[in-house]
């Protein structure tokens, strides 16, 4: 870019049509000034030279009508008469002569040393002659004014003084002054000349000195206009350039972090595909994705988390080489083109470089940041000939990673990529589904042995508008991404806004039944929400009963032991899940504050038939009548089954024998409208 005081090799082709124009007038300006300058300073020549010239003929005819009128006549006449008859001047003619002549001399000598001579026919020149009469002759006039003195000459004479200009071959001014006798006859002329030179000598020398200072000034003038003129159009050249730059650079790259966008990376991997499909090599395309970036932004907030991609993206394009590129794609998601990669090593060896740097601790507005990055990695022409193939295979293998546990990388696997781009694709969804309002709460009722109606369990539903996610597909994703936890807070809050509604119709001694994640019940807002969501709406803590399942109580003991008492000290109710699948400790149960034990499907399903299951599920009865606890069927679906429970003392049945999970309305019309 050319600086803009040096406009030179900008107009290359940075000058518009306009701009070019603007030039050739402004040129065209400037050569027709000086050129009017040119004509103005000759004229001011040629004029200063015809006023010289005439002012010095009107001296000159001054001088010559003061010789005329101060001549001796007298001897003018004889030295004349003398001259004209060619005889022997006598002593008389001669002294007149040189009375004359020193008259002459001393009027010469008051004439600023003009030439001064007293003149008759005879000592004219043929020139002075020809062009004394050409002078006297009046224009159009056939006749010339002539007085002739027979002593003279017979044909030649002026009575008005005649002035003869100087020419180019004869710088000589005349000026010829009739010279009359007291009769007012012209007996002869007087010539005054002088030698113009001088004058054209020194006027020419002013032209010269005058005009070269002129014509030097004009020209600098000049020269600063058209310089500063050239340098505003070059400045408004630079000046656009350096716009459709600054737009280039806009339309090229990303305005948080300053990297490639994601529209230049692609057109850069389409330079590459032909560039491949030419022979010129293969390369190999990363996709990035930043590992928890949305549970920072939560909570830091949105700032925080814009310069935390600022540093990452510094991070990444300094540990790669000039020919790679990198650019963010969205959100927290860079793209990496690896050019002239002949194998996968290579690859794999920058990807670890990236899980090194962004992987270290950041420091963002005084936070000091842990932040970890999945990678997946595909190759040209492996796997694919496109961009858009190429793209998919490389976000297929970001979500493989993900799923092996992140802060990783990974490979395109055909198969197994696609499966767990479709986990991940239904992670994303589930994060918006609260947002879209896509969550529901199905209920499932529970009876005593009476057949009456004592509450019920909330079960999660994901209603998309293809239809009901199945739970055994939603929540694992959903544990995995830690999604499950403001997911429980909503089903905590939704059940207890329900159950709130059903007290006020009258039915005031139900218990609603929610299930709890392990993830869930291992984070410290879980109690916090229980308590938030009873006080909000006015529901006694004995009316919610919080269920988790033995496998998840048997992880850490120690812990659940001490979760649950933090719950029960609310007043709420415990229920062990599917209790018979996790081998509890039974010294362990006794200690734990549970209210309810709720026996697996699996045992109830065979409960008839199977004498295994027949045992394993008299011994819970058996078990929770001895710690004193309630204990709930899971599962039953026949009359058979019902009646084997209510023999062996099972408090409450739960199963499709009263009927499937509803929603509250489908519910409340079909167990409560009618009352008791």
């Amino acid at each position: 870019m050319a600086e803009s005081g040096r406009p030179v090799g900008v107009f290359g082709n940075g000058v518009n049509k306009n701009e070019k124009i603007q030039i050739r007038i402004l040129a065209m300006v400037l050569v027709g000034l000086l050129a009017a300058s040119v004509f103005f300073m000759a004229g001011t020549y040629r004029s200063t030279l015809s006023h010289d010239e005439e002012s010095l003929l009107d001296q000159m005819q001054s001088v010559g009508a003061f010789v005329a009128d101060n001549v001796d006549t007298v001897s003018y006449r004889l030295a004349g008469d003398a001259l004209a008859a060619g005889r022997t001047p006598s002593s008389a003619v001669l002294k007149a002569q040189r009375r004359l002549e020193r008259q002459l001399a001393r009027m010469e000598r008051s004439s600023d040393v003009r030439t001064i001579r007293l003149t008759t026919r005879y000592n004219l020149s043929a020139y002075e002659e020809r062009r004394f009469v050409d002078l006297c002759k009046a224009p159009g006039d056939a006749d010339a004014l002539i007085s002739v003195p027979e002593i003279l000459w017979t044909r030649y004479v002026a009575v008005e003084p005649t002035r003869v200009a100087a020419t180019e071959t004869d710088t000589r001014l005349r000026v010829f002054v009739p010279v009359m006798d007291g009769s007012r006859r012209v007996i002869g002329h007087v010539v005054v000349e002088q030698d113009f030179r001088p004058q054209i000598v020194r006027a020419r020398a002013d032209l010269l000195r005058y005009g070269a200072f002129y014509l030097v000034g004009l020209l600098l003038l000049m020269s600063i206009i058209f310089r500063r003129f050239v340098r505003l159009i070059a400045q408004h050249v630079v000046e656009r350039r350096m716009t459709l730059e600054q737009k280039t650079h806009i339309a090229e790259h990303d305005a948080l972090t300053g990297l490639y966008n994601r529209s230049f990376v692609m057109d850069q991997i389409g330079a590459e595909l032909k560039a491949g499909r030419t022979g010129n090599g293969t390369f190999a395309l990363m996709m990035l994705d930043l590992d928890g970036f949305e549970r920072i932004n939560e909570l830091y907030g949105p700032r925080t988390g814009d310069e935390l991609l600022k540093l990452v993206g510094r991070r990444i394009h300094n540990i790669l080489s000039k020919s790679d590129i990198v650019g963010r794609a969205s959100g927290d998601e860079f793209i990496i083109l690896l050019r002239g990669v002949q194998n996968g090593q290579f690859a794999t060896s920058v990807a670890e470089r990236v899980l090194k740097v962004v992987g270290s601790h950041f420091l963002v507005q005084d936070q000091e940041l842990e932040v970890t990055v999945s990678i997946g990695i595909c190759f040209y022409p492996d796997d694919g000939s496109d961009v858009g193939t190429l793209m998919r295979s490389a976000a297929a293998a970001l979500s493989q990673a993900k799923l092996k546990g992140k802060n990783c990388y990974q490979l395109y696997n055909g198969d197994a990529s696609r499966r767990a781009v479709e986990l991940v694709r239904l992670e994303k969804q589930l994060g918006q589904a609260q947002k879209n309002d896509e969550l529901r709460l199905f209920y499932q009722p529970k009876f005593d042995m009476d057949r009456r109606l004592v509450g019920m369990e909330a079960l999660l539903r994901w209603q998309t508008r293809d239809g009901l996610v199945p739970p055994v597909r939603f929540i694992p994703v959903a544990e995995s991404s830690g999604q499950i936890v403001e997911i429980g807070k909503w089903v905590i809050d939704e059940a207890m806004r329900q159950l709130n509604v059903w007290n006020g119709k009258g039915w005031t001694d139900l218990r609603m039944a929610v299930n709890v994640s392990p993830v869930q019940f291992c984070d410290d807002s879980l109690v916090p929400s229980i308590r938030k969501a009873l006080e909000a709406n006015g529901i006694k803590p004995s009316d919610l009963e919080v269920e988790i399942t033995e496998s998840a109580m048997m992880q850490n003991m120690d812990r659940t032991v001490r979760d649950i008492r933090r719950i029960s000290d609310l007043g709420v109710q415990i229920a062990i899940d599917d209790f018979g699948t996790g081998y509890s400790s039974l010294a362990k149960l006794a200690e734990i504050p549970i209210n309810t034990l709720k026996i697996d499907k699996s045992f109830i399903d065979n409960v008839v038939t199977n004498e295994a299951s027949s045992i394993t599920t008299n011994s819970i009865i058996g078990l929770a009548k001895s710690l004193k606890k309630c204990v709930v069927a899971e599962g039953v679906e026949n009359e058979e089954q019902l009646e084997y429970l209510r023999r062996n003392g099972c408090d409450v049945i739960q199963g499709f024998i009263f009927g499937k999970p509803l929603p509250a309305d489908d519910f409340y019309d079909a167990y409560m409208k009618k009352g008791r």
